[in-house]
């Protein structure tokens, strides 16, 4: 019984803390699919970052690619500060649905 207790006791770590807590809500919707990441890190501008990197002022710490990568591969993004202080980085992905044409023979 000793060893089952202390392996709850093991497992029952404290809650992640709201700082590093991330939400996110995925639309899927006929021709487009919309991700938002929701978050309590301090905010940030989004269009200065992307312009930055751009123009070659990124540092070689790896800060910012990924934002690029999504600048890249989004058909739009857009970042916002919520009423309740949080931050809600929202990507918008564009598809059309493909037609299997073996299906037709």
């Amino acid at each position: 019984m000793d060893r089952v207790l202390i392996y709850f006791d093991l497992i029952n770590q404290p809650s992640i803390p709201r700082k590093v807590w991330l939400e996110c809500q995925l639309a899927v919707f006929e021709t487009r699919l919309e991700l938002c990441i929701i978050d309590y890190s301090p905010p940030f501008d989004l269009d200065a970052c992307i312009q930055s990197y751009c123009q070659g002022n990124q540092n070689n710490t790896g800060g910012g690619r990924g934002v690029i990568i999504l600048h890249k591969i989004a058909d739009r993004l857009s970042y916002l500060r919520t009423e309740d202080d949080r931050n809600c980085l929202r990507i918008v992905k564009n598809y059309y649905p493909v037609v299997d044409d073996r299906r037709l023979l």
